[in-house]
């Protein structure tokens, strides 16, 4: 779906002719906001199965210092900048291990694999990050325990460090690009939205962990979108969820197709022609516009 070929407004305007989707834009963020919970209940309610809820957090203020209500605004900086590719190689690792012992256990079929992630600012300035993985199967389970598990351990075996220590490999990776193997420098695993909401199967357990998910993507619109007063966003991430492929693959269920489902709607509404798409996408688009959910999968 093309935008109109015109320039654009001055920066913070957004028209109906133009829209920023932005999260600040007190147009744009609730739509934006809307699409992240209906991408999580309707691929949630196609995995169908119990689903375990984790946060992984930044460490303390022992490598994180803070200057009155926020983590100190350098080391906040160079912690977010580089806290998307160590949390890709923490899930990496954390991934390989679960996939061995589910292996070791026996199993031959396909590897279970996370169901869905968000990323939220905390308020004192720093990313955090949820996961939602599968626990409906035995193996799924014990897949899930294994990555929550390798995760607790590398925050266990980094907090023996010096932080002086941690500090350095953090501003080594941040400004020369220095990775140093088995270090990821994250902190805390927070397992209370697990025993909260991780033990509800089908429907109402995929609602309560949408709404979960989708609340901390949103959780700082507007003037609060910083997470704190620095009234800068945080650097570091762009793309603040994702969803498994497998689900999305068959669902359709994605933000890009959210977006379709609104313009087709107004297309129908204002009695305007068709976008001239493949067929197939023109089916996925209008089935999420007149049943407004995925269809029933099992995954991932």
């Amino acid at each position: 779906m093309s935008r109109p070929a015109e320039s654009k407004p001055p920066a913070g305007r957004c028209s109906s002719a133009w829209r920023c989707r932005k999260w600040t834009c007190s147009h744009c963020g609730p739509i934006r906001a809307g699409d992240e919970f209906r991408k999580f209940k309707g691929n949630l309610t196609a995995y169908g199965g119990r689903i375990m809820l984790v946060a992984v957090t930044a460490p303390g203020a022992d490598v994180l210092p803070w200057e009155g209500d926020l983590v100190e605004r350098r080391a906040a900086w160079a912690w977010n900048r580089t806290a998307s590719r160590r949390f890709a190689r923490l899930l990496k690792a954390a991934q390989v291990v679960g996939d061995r012992h589910v292996r070791r256990r026996g199993w031959r079929g396909q590897f279970p694999r996370i169901v869905a992630r968000a990323w939220a600012p905390q308020k004192r300035g720093v990313w955090h990050v949820h996961l939602a993985l599968p626990a409906e199967s035995e193996i799924e389970r014990v897949w899930s325990r294994t990555v929550v598990q390798f995760i607790y351990a590398a925050q266990r075996r980094e907090a023996t460090l010096p932080a002086a220590e941690r500090q350095t490999l953090l501003e080594l990776e941040y400004r020369f690009g220095i990775v140093t193997r088995g270090f990821y420098g994250w902190g805390f695993v927070d397992r209370k939205a697990a025993r909260r909401l991780g033990h509800v199967r089908g429907e109402l357990g995929a609602l309560r962990a949408a709404k979960y998910l989708a609340a901390n993507v949103a959780r700082y619109l507007g003037d609060n979108v910083v997470g704190g007063a620095s009234g800068q966003a945080l650097p570091g991430r762009s793309v603040r969820s994702h969803v498994s492929v497998r689900l999305t693959r068959t669902t359709g269920v994605t933000l890009r197709n959210l977006r379709r489902v609104r313009f087709l709607h107004v297309c129908l509404r204002q009695g305007l022609a068709l976008p001239e798409w493949p067929d197939e996408l023109l089916e996925v688009v209008w089935r999420l516009l007149t049943a407004g959910e995925a269809v029933a999968v099992r995954g991932p």
